[in-house]
């Protein structure tokens, strides 16, 4: 039993120096590219494109917004025109207006998170 122990602290640490040996984080997002990519993204769904027609098109926009849905219509939006970093990843906030099935509006201010490289990824942030 402490041998099999040993071995797997052994593995453990190991996998621990492999995964860290050779790796480097992307490149930090790009404001102005960030901003199209959600501006495009945001217009597809105000259209009523899926996500994955964003995510098929030549420049994949990979969106990942749960709203993002039949029953809920994004009726208007406006982005902000400061933006922030957070890690590698520019996040811009967004202010959006709904429409839900039922008739009723709302509106809210959203976060994105938006990576430009190696591919345009947005995820709420």
């Amino acid at each position: 039993m402490k041998k099999a122990f040993e071995l797997f602290l052994i593995l453990l640490a190991a996998s621990g120096l492999a995964g860290c040996s050779g790796g480097s984080l992307p490149p930090q997002a790009n404001p102005d590219d960030a901003r199209a990519a959600l501006t495009t993204a945001l217009e597809a769904w105000k259209k009523g494109e899926t996500s994955e027609s964003l995510a098929s098109r030549e420049k994949p926009i990979y969106f990942n917004e749960i709203r993002d849905r039949p029953e809920v219509r994004l009726v208007e939006f406006t982005i902000n025109p400061d933006h922030g970093f957070y890690g590698q990843s520019v996040r811009l906030i967004v202010n959006v207006t709904f429409e839900y099935t039922d008739g009723t509006t709302e509106e809210q201010k959203m976060k994105f998170l938006i990576d430009t490289a190696p591919a345009v990824v947005i995820v709420p942030g």
